[in-house]
């Protein structure tokens, strides 16, 4: 997660590190629970490919909210309820 926010702040997403450091802490984001030594990526690589290579890694997705709040939590497992659909939804 530390390394997605360093490269939303370096394209710009976040003005600053405060900035960056607030998303890390907020709900927006679960830790990983993995620990990168090193990370680099092929010049010209985009931000968004640099990042969807690193959900690809630890089994995140990343992607941004209505209001415009990038998310990068676990993908959806077997089993794990996304959503339900009642009779108030049809």
């Amino acid at each position: 997660e530390n390394v997605v926010g360093d490269v939303l702040l370096s394209a710009g997403i976040f003005a600053n590190e405060t900035e960056k450091n607030n998303w890390l802490t907020s709900g927006y984001v679960e830790a990983t629970g993995y620990s990168i030594n090193r990370v680099w990526f092929n010049t010209g690589t985009s931000a968004f490919e640099a990042i969807r290579l690193l959900a690809e890694v630890v089994q995140y997705r990343f992607y941004f909210d209505y209001a415009g709040n990038p998310i990068f939590k676990p993908k959806a497992s077997l089993g794990d309820e996304v959503d339900t659909f009642g009779a108030a939804n049809v």
